[in-house]
């Protein structure tokens, strides 16, 4: 039909040729050339001992052949048959007797006979007739009849076909074959890679480790057709045909295990029902018993190759029907994702089971039995494509819906807080209404009243005030670092059991990160309010302040390794300062943090201190972010709290540094800073070598 297309249309572009050659492929038409050979009188003679030759079976008396095939997994069978070519011109033959381990075909023609070669277990490139199956190509003669004999060898371990089905075909009918299977299958291995492709990019999105069972299930599936339709045979193991026979015995259970381990996490087995779980664990070390059969067989020349067939089909039914049922379960259970599973998998089951139906031999072959289990296969992935894609995208609803959950009670908490001070406003008003009522009689003893009550005012202001600062710090910075802590640790116990040493490792240092950052905070916090309560003490004393440096270095050592910042301290030996040890700690404490805390990966921080005339001069740079204009102008009002995330999202409170200027009011100097946008910053400050010095009555910051 399409040399017939072709002539009539004239000349077609290749894009035009291989329309028609795709249309002609599917609708059958490779099938449909005439076939000009015709075979006759078949005989059959059995070799049990694998000794006689070809001369000795010829020479037997026609009594010792028979007419009646008798299969065995034993010895040689002999077979004799009359080929004829009824074409008027020479056309090329091509015979295939079925997948026999050794089979060897003389071709008698004239005076001169031609032994060819092949089998299941004969390398890809000895074989006579280089192909997938084993075939045998010959030429005949205008309406030439010969006769070919066909040794067939056992090998004592793969039985013969339960039927004897010679073929005879041309190499034109040959070639529509080969060309209908790679179309087919070649779209076949396309969709499984683009969709085990998709599946791996959900997986790496997600880390779900069902994906990625999924993802090696599709795999193994591609793996066992790849083997099936002989690609394996003509591209990887053309020197180990033996291997490539017995590989199904390793492709097919472990895709079986890959199902089981998805259908286990899919499912949540182990959460919705217990006994099942056990069930699939069951078959999970069932799958074992194949693969041990087939490499026993492979190694030590056993004859189970048909017993591994069939214990390998068994088993394969076995799982497909459980993975059916324990989605059909967990769906009646409620969890409703399993209802994509069950129909993705109920046209891939019913096709599969057929499939292993069909190679154990209990069903004829048809294009149904052969691909039903092809199509279902495109079908499930497709339809799990989807059930996956929906189950993303519904964990990503219930996070968002977390995330909105967790706003509007953070927005009910501050209501609360606020209608909490406007009662406690009203309330203060009320008395203070109260009491000047009552004592508008007595003038001297009212103005000392109401000055009294607005120093009260005042204090409760203040009071107020701060209050306000802590509930902030506490509700916004000091409950992150909180659940931070309380998720490495439930990390850490609910999953220990699956947690590799390394990440366990990771999880480790993180949660000593977030131990330390919590008690830095904690440590602001009470000095903050200490500070603004007046309960802090000043106790000038003689400092070392080389001492004080490198306790400080070495407790923020572990940070800045973590982030390969390279912190660098130029201090002389017995520089002595005088101040107040704590709150000079406290302050080289916070100056190295913030340095950390804005200096990206691989930057430099440099602690200096240089003697002067009346004191020393204490600096530390780095090779940070920097400031904006805008940025210096809010650090240097003592008012203004904020704080920004640091360059590996950090957080912080602001209180470090608005106490770092007060206490170096305290001791009469004040915080210098100089910075520059994606340069680097430098905090400096002056301290006086002895007493006396007069302390600032407010906190500065100059800024250069």
């Amino acid at each position: 039909m399409c040399k017939t297309i072709c002539r009539k249309s004239g000349r077609l572009n290749v894009y035009q040729k291989r329309m028609l050659l795709f249309l002609w492929i599917l609708s059958g038409a490779a099938g449909a050339s005439a076939n000009p050979f015709t075979g006759q009188n078949l005989l059959f003679f059995t070799d049990t001992a694998r000794v006689f030759t070809l001369q000795e079976v010829q020479s037997l008396p026609p009594s010792a052949l028979t007419q009646v095939y008798t299969p065995t997994d034993k010895g040689v069978l002999w077979v004799q048959w009359s080929v004829l070519n009824t074409a008027n011109k020479a056309e090329e033959a091509v015979l295939s007797v079925g997948e026999v381990p050794f089979l060897s075909l003389f071709l008698q023609q004239g005076s001169s006979l031609t032994e060819m070669r092949s089998g299941l277990f004969v390398p890809y490139g000895s074989r006579s007739s280089p192909h997938h199956k084993s075939l045998f190509r010959f030429v005949l003669e205008p309406n030439e009849k010969t006769v070919v004999w066909v040794r067939m060898d056992t090998d004592n371990r793969h039985p013969l076909p339960a039927t004897f089905k010679a073929e005879l075909k041309s190499v034109e009918v040959l070639q529509q074959e080969n060309e209908r299977r790679l179309l087919v299958q070649g779209l076949f291995f396309g969709i499984i890679m683009v969709m085990a492709f998709y599946n791996l990019m959900l997986f790496l999105a997600v880390r779900d480790i069902s994906y990625l069972y999924y993802v090696l299930s599709i795999v193994g599936i591609g793996l066992y057709f790849f083997f099936y339709y002989g690609f394996s045979l003509q591209t990887i193991w053309q020197n180990q045909p033996v291997w490539n026979a017995y590989s199904f015995s390793l492709i097919v259970p472990v895709t079986n295990i890959m199902r089981i381990m998805f259908t286990k996490t899919y499912l949540s087995t182990k959460d919705m029902i217990p006994w099942l779980n056990r069930f699939l664990n069951l078959l999970l070390v069932l799958c074992f018993v194949p693969i041990a059969m087939g490499l026993l067989a492979f190694f030590f020349e056993l004859s189970w190759y048909e017993l591994t067939i069939d214990v390998t089909g068994v088993m394969g039914t076995a799982v497909l029907s459980s993975m059916l049922l324990a989605g059909i379960l967990t769906y009646l259970r409620g969890y409703t994702p399993a209802l994509f599973f069950i129909v993705a998998n109920l046209l891939f089951v019913l096709g599969a089971n057929m499939f292993i139906i069909k190679e154990m031999h209990l069903l004829t072959e048809s294009i149904m039995s052969r691909y039903a289990v092809q199509l279902g296969v495109i079908a499930q992935v497709i339809l799990f494509s989807l059930g996956l894609a929906y189950r993303l995208k519904k964990a990503r609803q219930e996070a968002l819906n977390q995330t909105l959950e967790r706003e509007r009670l953070e927005r009910e908490k501050e209501t609360e807080r606020k209608e909490l001070v406007e009662q406690q406003k009203k309330e203060l008003e009320e008395k203070v209404a109260a009491r000047t009522a009552a004592l508008q009689e007595k003038t001297l003893e009212l103005q000392a009243t109401i000055h009294k009550l607005r120093q009260s005012e005042d204090g409760l202001r203040q009071l107020n005030k701060i209050k306000d600062k802590l509930f902030s710090v506490i509700s916004h910075d000091l409950r992150g670092p909180v659940a931070t802590l309380d998720s490495f640790i439930s990390i850490i116990t609910q999953h220990a059991t699956r947690i590799s040493e390394e990440e366990m490792s990771k999880l480790s240092g993180k949660t000593r990160e977030s131990v330390n950052n919590l008690s830095f905070l904690l440590d602001n916090l009470l000095n903050w309010s200490r500070t603004q309560m007046g309960t802090l003490s000043f106790r000038p004393e003689p400092l070392d302040l080389k001492a004080i440096v490198q306790k400080n270095t070495e407790l923020y050592s572990f940070n800045a390794e973590a982030k390969k910042l390279s912190l660098v301290t130029d201090v002389p030996e017995e520089v002595v300062a005088h101040g107040d040890h704590g709150m000079i700690d406290f302050i080289i404490r916070n100056l190295l943090s913030n340095a950390i805390k804005f200096t990206p990966a691989y930057g430099t921080i440099k602690v200096i201190v240089r003697a002067e005339n009346n004191g020393l001069w204490f600096s530390i740079s780095d090779t940070g972010i920097g400031m904006s204009a805008e940025h210096l102008k809010r650090v240097a009002d003592p008012e203004d709290t904020f704080s920004t995330p640091g360059t590996a999202r950090e957080k912080g409170t602001g209180l470090g540094l608005c106490l770092c200027q007060e206490f170096l009011a305290l001791h009469g100097t004040q915080l210098e800073i100089s910075s520059e946008k994606d340069i680097g910053s430098q905090f400096s400050f002056r301290l006086l070598s002895k007493q006396p010095f007069a302390p600032y009555n407010t906190p500065e910051v100059t800024v250069v």
